[in-house]
């Protein structure tokens, strides 16, 4: 927990109350809960004028109850700011003694920018704190009540403006599209192995190859050349890693497949969670030449962790590319050898079932055993298929296409004359004409064009299509990546809480009931604080590892649009994570 570090050596018989006759003293874990509360308080005070002492009296006082413990002490910081804002006023006044009544009530509010380093604080009873990632207080604004109903400002359709695109879609006999999330620990050969394929399928022209490999040569990084492709931006290119999530999409005779490039550096983690929500299958790429797999995968690289959330996020079928199987002579050893330890990890500890995890040995660099077979040694013992082959063998799972519509955004710019979002059709259909519906800015919006699978000519799209839509009557500002469009008349919920169910990884050190932790769910990253109601269908005040357990979770920030996972699993899947570490994976049970 080390998060917690600052607080191991405070010295709990400080804030002890007068033991009554028969008084029990603190137990380890309740010692533990105290100082995980006072460590997280101080986190979500970071920045307020608030001593050491005053934190652990408070959090005492309150019986580790950080939300109440939080709303004192704010409300205590705002009052000394308020003393110490009236005494400069009132020096002003004697100062200025012209100045009229009108102009003193003007006066800055004392809980401005200014005052002792408080931000914008909302002191209402019903206000909750808000913790952003980076440590900055903010309050959710009192407009946001949970007992407010929702305000719409609709558009009203005209039905005659609609088409029936379910029968569309089925009349129209289409190639399945294959949404594809490409994992793996860092310089796992990840962009390499894209990029080649796009070049291979014809997708990038030669001329076009060759001038990334000149570029990529003159910057000392000409076996980077394929990877540029997906690392288009200077960052990237310089670091030689993946920092978001690069898009693409390339087709076969049997498939459109459209591809997310996950980062594997550990800081970029929130990028392949995002990733990988809306994927329905996974390509796990391992580095297999020498020493790279044991740092890769065995000491406590990022395979593990990818594979851990790939499962927890609802994918159940998984490629396993092994590259750089050049390198090492195309080993049929080395394969066999990482192959064992692989699948052994993935069905005995991750929970993949045998029939769904496929291994194929390539080498991205070269091309091999991508797309087509060639000359290789490799094939002297290989007989299995290639890397496209094995995926045009996957079966998609069935879209929901008939569901209320589920639209999860990705990306928001402006556009000349409208707003452009890009993201991804979770449920249901959307088309040219419609009114859409966003609960987050309770705005509402009408399409005016559909790009769907990259495909310009298009009018609608269906659930599984990743989409850029040209919207009207709304602003850039009033939407964000996370959000959720929908059918005004079956909108998503915008919930302050809800009910899940989770499953603890290997954690140092439990999590306990009240702790704040951090929620990926797509592309919300979003502060959550978490109360245990059962462990294994038993009470307990706190979730060791590997622990089935079921609470309720507050977001931090206001309210947030989200769906049950049995309606819409890609939107009801959720990872948490603790100090940089992912602690748990769950599932939306219960909206509140």
């Amino acid at each position: 927990m080390s998060r917690h570090r600052d607080v191991k050596n405070l010295d709990l018989d400080d804030y002890e109350l007068d033991e009554e006759p028969g008084e029990e003293e603190l137990t380890e874990e309740q010692e533990e809960e105290f100082r995980s509360a006072v460590a997280t308080v101080r986190e979500t005070l970071l920045g307020v004028p608030i001593s050491e002492k005053e934190i652990a009296d408070t959090v005492w006082y309150y019986y580790f109850d950080v939300e109440k413990s939080v709303n004192y002490l704010l409300q205590k910081a705002s009052s000394k700011a308020g003393a110490k804002e009236k005494q400069n006023t009132d020096s002003q006044k004697e100062k200025k003694q012209n100045k009229s009544k009108e102009a003193l009530a003007d006066a800055k509010d004392p809980l401005d920018e200014s005052s002792n380093g408080i931000k914008n604080l909302s002191l209402n009873k019903n206000d909750e704190p808000a913790f952003q990632t980076n440590g900055e207080v903010k309050m959710k604004n009192s407009s946001e009540s949970d007992n407010q109903p929702e305000k719409k400002k609709i558009k009203k359709q005209n039905p005659t403006d609609l088409v029936s695109v379910p029968e569309i879609f089925e009349q129209s006999n289409p190639k399945p599209v294959v949404h594809l999330v490409v994992t793996g620990h860092v310089d796992s050969g990840k962009s390499t192995m894209l990029g080649r394929i796009m070049f291979e399928l014809g997708e990038i022209n030669s001329r076009s190859m060759q001038k990334l490999h000149n570029e990529a040569a003159n910057s000392g990084k000409g076996s980077f050349s394929y990877a540029w492709l997906l690392d288009t931006t200077e960052e990237e290119r310089a670091r030689g890693v993946t920092m978001d999530v690069a898009s693409t999409t390339f087709e076969s005779d049997k498939k459109i497949y459209e591809i997310g490039d996950a980062p594997g550096h550990r800081d970029f983690i929130s990028g392949m969670i995002a990733g990988a929500s809306s994927a329905d299958f996974a390509v796990l790429v391992v580095d297999s030449s020498q020493n790279n797999f044991e740092r890769g995968f065995l000491e406590n690289g990022q395979t593990r962790e990818h594979a851990y959330l790939l499962r927890a996020l609802g994918i159940s079928e998984i490629v396993v590319s092994v590259n750089k199987l050049d390198l090492m002579s195309w080993s049929e050893d080395r394969f066999q050898e990482i192959k064992n330890i692989v699948s052994d990890f993935l069905i005995k500890m991750v929970g993949f079932k045998t029939s769904n995890v496929h291994f194929v040995p390539i080498s991205a660099i070269s091309g091999t055993n991508l797309i087509q077979k060639d000359s290789s040694d490799l094939y002297k013992w290989y007989k299995g298929p290639t890397l496209l082959s094995a995926l045009d063998q996957l079966v998609p799972p069935e879209k929901p296409y008939r569901k209320p519509l589920r639209l999860s955004i990705d990306d928001v710019y402006r556009s000349p004359r409208s707003v452009t979002v890009t993201g991804r059709v979770e449920a249901g259909n959307v088309q040219v004409n419609q009114v859409l519906y966003d609960v987050s800015s309770q705005e509402d919006a009408y399409v005016k064009n559909v790009i769907r699978n990259s495909d310009p000519s298009s009018t609608w799209a269906v659930a599984g299509d990743t989409v850029t839509l040209q919207l009207a009557d709304i602003e850039v500002n009033q939407l964000r990546p996370g959000d959720i469009l929908s059918n005004y008349e079956n909108p998503v919920r915008r919930v302050r809480s809800f009910v899940a169910e989770i499953q603890t990884f290997d954690i140092h050190g439990p999590i306990l009931s009240g702790s704040t932790l951090v929620l990926h769910l797509g592309r919300t990253v979003t502060s959550v604080s978490l109360k245990i109601v059962t462990v294994n269908n038993k009470r307990s005040r706190h979730i060791a590892s590997r622990k089935r357990a079921l609470v309720r979770i507050s977001f931090l920030d206001g309210l947030f649009p989200l769906c049950l996972a049995e309606e819409c699993p890609a939107l009801g899947r959720f990872i948490l994570r603790r100090s940089g570490d992912t602690v748990a994976a769950g599932i939306v049970k219960e909206l509140c």
